[in-house]
């Protein structure tokens, strides 16, 4: 059994060395940062475009599914990632107390929707389930999220988290472009299903942008200065 490496894995590990050593700044990653909602946006656009009525619908209906998902993502993973907090006693000696509370961070968040959407699409997964679900995911993590994190350790940062303003990014950026392209699948959708190649590598394209502009935005917040690669005894 021969082991295989995934070339478009090695695509993202290239796109964060890249972010590292040449990352995105100034007018070019505000730029790059427009061109990443716009691009997030156009994946919601088409793939409502390529799936029918009944595969929506059907993909909703999927409960059992939909609960699955939910506990693995405010139940399982804060549970998961609990142990290696900077408070606790569990966590690694050379682990700074700041990283620690990251992957704290990290396991109550939501799932990121645009990779939901992109990589069940690339495994040929059902797509309108991963939509609902990711779409639902993020609805309710606006709630969970800030909740859990003051339930799981003592830190008054969640204060600033605006509910309005990411209920209305994710309207506007995801669920209306989804249904704008669904409303226009008796133009487009002939064409995205014979092209089913062309969105895998729209869908790759936009989750590697993705990934070299959130590392571009770490870096330039001083990423390696407050985490450098060796610790310090």
């Amino acid at each position: 059994m021969k082991f295989k490496i995934d070339t478009f894995t090695l695509l993202l590990l290239g796109a964060i060395v890249l972010a590292s050593v040449l990352p995105a700044t100034g007018d070019f990653g505000d730029g790059l940062a427009i061109a990443g909602t716009v691009a997030v946006a156009l994946l919601f656009f088409f793939h409502g475009a390529a799936l029918s009525r009944e595969q929506i619908i059907a993909g909703a209906m999927h409960w059992r599914l939909h609960i699955l998902i939910t506990a693995m993502t405010f139940v399982f993973f804060p549970l998961v990632v609990l142990p290696i907090n900077g408070l606790s006693d569990l966590a690694p000696s050379w682990m700074p107390k700041d990283l620690g509370l990251g992957f704290l961070y990290l396991g109550v968040l939501p799932s990121a929707v645009s990779s939901s959407i992109a990589y069940t699409a690339l495994a040929k997964g059902n797509v309108p389930a991963a939509i609902c679900s990711a779409a639902a995911s993020n609805v309710f993590g606006m709630m969970l999220t800030p909740f859990l994190l003051l339930l799981l350790v003592s830190t008054s940062g969640a204060g600033d988290f605006s509910i309005a303003e990411a209920f209305k990014d994710i309207m506007l950026q995801l669920l209306l472009p989804f249904a704008v392209g669904h409303a226009m699948r008796p133009w487009l959708g002939g064409f995205l299903g014979r092209n089913e190649g062309l969105m895998a590598r729209y869908d790759k394209c936009v989750i590697w942008l993705i990934v070299y502009s959130a590392f571009s935005y770490s870096v330039e917040s001083g990423l390696w200065q407050n985490l450098p690669a060796k610790a310090s005894s």
